[in-house]
């Protein structure tokens, strides 16, 4: 069986976020209030919202993909990027 990009990325040295940071974005993305946070597709098209959180000086990015966890953008962008700003439509 492959390993999923997630555990991949974390076996190569990904920071984890902790989880009271990864509950707040949950939770503001769940809310249904506009977040405004800017969208970014990386290379396999996979859709990335840069979010307000901070962690270990870099900004941490929620994946839209469900079976994935928030990210610090600068591992995004190393184990999955280069990342595209998505425009608003």
């Amino acid at each position: 069986m492959a390993e999923h990009p997630m555990e991949r990325a974390l076996r190569l040295g990904a920071a984890r976020v902790p989880t009271d940071i990864a509950a707040e974005i949950c939770e503001a993305s769940n809310s249904g209030i506009p977040t405004g946070w800017a969208e970014f597709s990386d290379r396999d098209t996979d859709v990335w919202l840069l979010t307000d959180e901070t962690h270990d000086g870099d900004r941490v990015m929620l994946p839209c993909a469900g079976d994935m966890d928030p990210m610090l953008r600068r591992d995004v962008e190393r184990h999955f990027g280069p990342l595209a700003e998505e425009q608003p439509s």
